[in-house]
């Protein structure tokens, strides 16, 4: 049977299942050198890019098109009803995307760099953050609540086990399957992300990156959500918008609800006017993602580059527990401590003991290591202007709040 735009969408099929075969032969070449330790990991890295560097970067840019053509084939396959006519290849390729996915989020981390290892924290406190299974997700995911050996190893295996194996083995049976039935496809759009891929790799390389300090592995700090997590990024942030609380809403909750939905498509666009419902769904997802890049786009870490976002050079100014020459301002203080409790502070961060492990770092100790009042206002008024894109913005409250909630900060000393 015939499919509608099958030339297209084949090959969109076959480049995914080919760049995922390709991905998972440079990536067993260099395992050999990579060690999944604190310690071993940005050496590793370095290795690679001393006697592998041609082949780390295919492996890098590969992965971005993968992500990339795996995104636009299945938005296509929706476009065109795939999923009533072809179900079997429609569950395939949604399969094969979200482990492609899941494979780039598993699998970014693992260098250690400084935003990686940031990354890996924000992730793990957003994942601690969802009610129920949440706290024992982060736990599991990262034990003893820092990045270390164990929580390293264990992200390892998830890239190497379960995403990156169950993308080959359901590459390999599209492979198959895709030869067996003689399936036509557009030789050059089957060609195209792999030349694309190919191309970035000899003329931009794989980014290097600056190594973790023992702080990005124990506290975190600011992250750039990459290209492919901004959907994502833009919807927990306006879940935040109703409420701190609720950014797990928008990084979880919605992600998963719309997976299940399209993988029940088939049995839930039965009715005549099925087709024209699901292509106005599409339409609304890709405006949602257009609007998304629009918001959020200027914040997102180029493909190019693993820097991690600085915050503001106070924060690296002077000595650490130098403090601005004002003295605190025990009623201001006192005012910030009733705020930090009413805005909700503790639903993303803990203080003392007490508040949520995540989205956010504990706050213990953070007067010590920004040195003013002034730079705390600044920060709660725009904090991505500042490199902390997850964090809501808190310009909404009066100059006097704001002054109160940035001495009460500022307090916080011990750590």
């Amino acid at each position: 049977m015939k499919l509608p735009a099958q030339r297209l969408l084949g090959a969109g099929l076959l480049s995914v299942a080919i760049c995922t075969v390709a991905l998972a032969l440079t990536g067993l070449s260099l395992s050999r050198v990579y060690q999944p330790t604190a310690e071993g990991a940005y050496a590793s890295l370095q290795t690679m890019s001393n006697a592998y560097k041609a082949l780390q970067a295919v492996h890098y840019w590969l992965a971005f098109f993968a992500v990339l053509t795996s995104g636009l084939t299945i938005f296509g396959m929706l476009w065109y009803g795939w999923w009533r006519s072809a179900r079997g290849l429609w569950w395939s390729a949604l399969a094969l995307g979200l482990l492609v996915y899941g494979a780039q989020v598993t699998g970014k981390p693992l260098p250690l760099t400084q935003h990686d290892a940031r990354t890996m924290l924000t992730e793990a406190r957003i994942a601690g953050s969802a009610p129920g299974l949440g706290p024992a997700v982060k736990d599991w995911i990262l034990p003893g609540g820092t990045v270390n050996d164990g929580s390293l190893g264990r992200w390892y295996q998830l890239h190497r086990w379960l995403t990156g194996a169950g993308s080959l083995l359901v590459s390999v049976g599209l492979l198959v399957w895709m030869w067996r039935r003689k399936m036509p496809v557009g030789g050059y759009w089957t060609l195209a992300p792999l030349a694309l891929g190919l191309l970035l790799a000899a003329t931009v390389g794989a980014p290097a990156g600056t190594p973790a300090t023992h702080q990005d592995l124990r506290m975190g700090g600011p992250v750039a959500p990459m290209w492919y997590a901004v959907p994502m990024h833009a919807l927990l942030k306006w879940s935040q918008g109703l409420s701190p609380s609720l950014g797990w809403v928008g990084a979880i909750a919605i992600p998963t609800a719309l997976a299940v939905f399209a993988f029940a498509l088939p049995f839930l666009g039965r009715g005549k006017w099925a087709p024209v419902w699901v292509r106005g769904l599409g339409l609304f997802g890709a405006l949602v993602v257009v609007v998304a890049f629009a918001q959020f786009g200027s914040q997102m870490q180029s493909p190019a580059s693993r820097a991690a976002p600085d915050i503001d050079t106070a924060m690296h100014s002077g000595t650490p527990g130098m403090m601005d020459s004002e003295r605190m301002n025990e009623t201001m203080m006192r005012m910030g401590a009733r705020l930090f409790d009413e805005q909700g502070c503790r639903n993303c961060h803990s203080l003392d003991g007490k508040g949520a492990s995540g989205p956010g770092p504990a706050l213990d100790g953070i007067g010590a290591l920004k040195p003013s009042r002034s730079w705390f206002v600044s920060f709660l008024k725009d904090p991505a202007a500042q490199g902390a894109a997850l964090m809501p913005s808190y310009g909404h409250l009066s100059s006097e709040e704001l002054n109160a909630l940035a001495e009460f900060l500022r307090a916080q000393r011990k750590q």
